[in-house]
């Protein structure tokens, strides 16, 4: 039964047309589709993939795989989810275990600790590439406490009263307008602090 649903994303739906942007900036062109095995919570199954290669540097991608979180290896994206979220809290040994007892998939501790290991390369790559674009486009995370500052008397320390906490991505000129004092409702009649 997963085959046959596999079939359906196998092929033809992996193809993202005749040549797609290599890193380098050069073309990678179409050339074949490559069957490979995928681990299931119900099996082995197989799929094909459309596969590229850039004509500039000679580097080979295969779009589907990285899309679906398989690059390098054979568990699908759900199989990896079931042993990282245990894996956060428990010992590999322990939280194998447990997927095992759940699902009864039966996973080696050394696969577990390289579905960990991959997951979290992959989710340190995303945060690269967010930093990244944020820096590209000229735009910093901006975090801010709004406050009025009520000067206690006889004591040399203020009293904060109603923080607002903001936080946006965007160029501080911007972000300096995002509340004004008619927003942030000071008191006049007592003195502020920033």
């Amino acid at each position: 039964m997963m085959q046959e649903a596999a079939a359906k994303m196998s092929g033809k739906p992996t193809y993202k047309g005749v040549g797609i942007t290599c890193e380098c900036g050069g073309q990678a062109e179409f050339k074949e589709y490559r069957k490979r095995f995928i681990k299931t919570l119900h099996g082995e199954i197989a799929i094909k993939r459309a596969c590229y290669r850039c004509r500039e540097c000679g580097r080979g991608y295969i779009p589907w795989d990285k899309e679906q979180g398989t690059a390098k290896r054979i568990w699908t994206p759900r199989i990896k989810e079931l042993v990282s979220t245990p894996c956060a809290t428990l010992s590999y040994k322990a939280a194998l275990k447990l997927v095992e007892q759940t699902t009864g998939l039966v996973i080696e501790e050394s696969s577990g600790e390289e579905i960990v290991f991959d997951l979290g390369n992959r989710l340190r790559a995303l945060k690269e590439e967010a930093i990244a674009a944020a820096v590209d486009i000229g735009e910093d995370i901006e975090t801010a406490v709004i406050y009025e500052g009520v000067k206690s008397e006889g004591k040399d320390v203020d009293t904060i009263k109603d923080p607002r906490y903001i936080a946006a991505q965007e160029k501080s000129e911007v972000f300096g307008r995002r509340y004004t004092p008619r927003q942030c409702k000071p008191d006049t009649s007592m003195p502020k602090n920033e």
